[in-house]
């Protein structure tokens, strides 16, 4: 049943004073979160900026950051270039380095493949995490993302999950770029085994 235009404004109008009222911080950004999808782009990008400030500065650290970053990525409209910007960001700046992969991977599963600057950028992130498994699991996360036509950055996680020194770790995001790289790659795959 849908409302009708001026009963449905006033619904969210009321639905957003009630999330920006609650005291906890991640069900705060859940709820802005959840309202924001559902207003008019125009309208929600002021409470999109609301939510990633509040994520931001939620104890960068901590737990309590990256679930905010988390529950604010789900609601994200696939379209929406800036606010996944933002996120990247923000989960690159997380110190906890477990932290870190887990919200860079949620991120990037966000990403839509036309935004090769953005993927880019992930992309970097991952290759820069110490462990290897981290490493391996974050550039797993980045190549399911990886647009088909993106030779050059298949050819840098192609690299990127051959220098992973431990097989059972290179295996899966080895895998995972193969099977993204088109049939005319065969170099960039022979060079990397």
């Amino acid at each position: 049943v849908r409302l009708p235009e001026e009963e449905s404004r006033q619904v969210l109008s009321e639905a957003l004073e009630v999330a920006r009222a609650t005291k906890a911080k991640v069900k705060r950004v859940r709820a802005l979160s959840s309202v924001a999808a559902l207003l008019p782009a125009n309208e929600a990008e002021s409470v999109w900026d609301e939510v990633l400030v509040f994520a931001r500065g939620n104890g960068n650290s901590g737990r309590g950051h990256v679930k905010a970053l988390l529950e604010m990525t789900k609601q994200f409209p696939t379209n929406a270039r800036k606010l996944l910007g933002e996120a990247l960001a923000a989960a690159c700046e997380i110190s906890d380095e477990r932290l870190r992969i887990k919200a860079l991977s949620t991120v990037t599963a966000r990403m839509p493949s036309y935004a090769r600057d953005l993927l880019g950028e992930a992309l970097a992130a991952a290759k820069a995490i110490q462990s290897e498994s981290g490493r391996a699991m974050a550039l797993n996360a980045v190549a399911e993302q990886l647009p088909t036509e993106a030779s050059d950055l298949l050819g840098e996680a192609l690299a990127a999950a051959s220098a992973i020194g431990t097989e059972k770790y290179r295996v899966r995001p080895l895998m995972t770029v193969i099977t993204r790289l088109q049939s005319d790659a065969t170099d960039l795959v022979a060079g990397a085994l």
